[in-house]
């Protein structure tokens, strides 16, 4: 389980204070993926970052089986990370490596079971619909199969958290439920999923049990997804693309 416990989190404005996340708690359980939305800059990549310990936060914590990993030192909070599948929605990919490269990153430090991450990072991105061999640099590549390796780098170790914004974005329906599919299997294996997204595919998909609505950085609904799908806004077009 991981457990947001009164987040907030306080920026310099030149000389002023700027409050992004707001006194922020919910819970989210083992094989529980849930959805969290709001218009843009109301804080969703923020929260995902601080759970991700990638931001700390100003006061309260991040809990996860027991521990309170967002006070961890930066030791342990580095191991912390590496439980985490995260995908940033601006990617973060290294352009100038291939599909295959970049989706073999967090295996890295593990320095164990190469070959089979190699194989089960070929298996991901050819489920994902992206050519695992191809050589080409990912900075030659479409939007849209950026995406799917992004989200093919998050799923390779098999975390028990998993942390994606924005994930379906630039795909057309065919790809969004190729990427759907791979997160759910991560949802029955146990992983506990968050998803920030404006698609109303994401919004309607049934694997999601659990709805929280942010606004200027507080949440202003939080609930099962069955008792909160009228307070998502369905009027967001998505986006294609290959």
């Amino acid at each position: 389980m991981v457990r947001a416990e009164r987040l907030i989190l306080d920026v310099k404005d030149g000389t002023a204070q700027r409050r992004l996340i707001d006194d922020v708690s919910f819970e989210l359980s083992v094989g529980e993926a849930a959805l969290l939305f709001g218009e843009s800059g109301a804080g969703k990549s923020t929260l995902l970052s601080i759970l991700a310990c990638l931001r700390r936060p100003t006061s309260g914590q991040v809990v996860a089986n027991g521990e309170p990993v967002s006070r961890f030192v930066a030791e342990h909070r580095d191991r912390w990370r590496r439980s985490v599948g995260y995908m940033h929605q601006r990617l973060h990919l290294f352009e100038e490596l291939d599909a295959l490269e970049n989706v073999l990153i967090p295996a890295l430090p593990l320095r164990s079971g190469v070959r089979e991450y190699q194989a089960r990072a070929r298996s991901l991105l050819e489920s994902l619909d992206v050519a695992a061999s191809s050589g080409t640099p990912v900075g030659r590549m479409s939007g849209g199969e950026r995406q799917r390796i992004a989200v093919a780098r998050a799923l390779l170790v098999r975390p028990p958290i998993l942390l994606l914004d924005e994930p379906t974005a630039h795909q057309d329906d065919a790809r969004c439920e190729r990427i759907l599919a791979a997160i759910d299997e991560a949802r029955h294996r146990g992983a506990a999923v968050m998803i920030a997204a404006h698609d109303p595919r994401v919004q309607a998909w049934p694997g999601i049990a659990k709805v929280l609505r942010i606004e200027n950085g507080r949440l202003i609904a939080a609930g099962s997804a069955a008792n909160l799908r009228d307070w998502v806004p369905e009027r967001h077009a998505h986006d294609s693309g290959t």
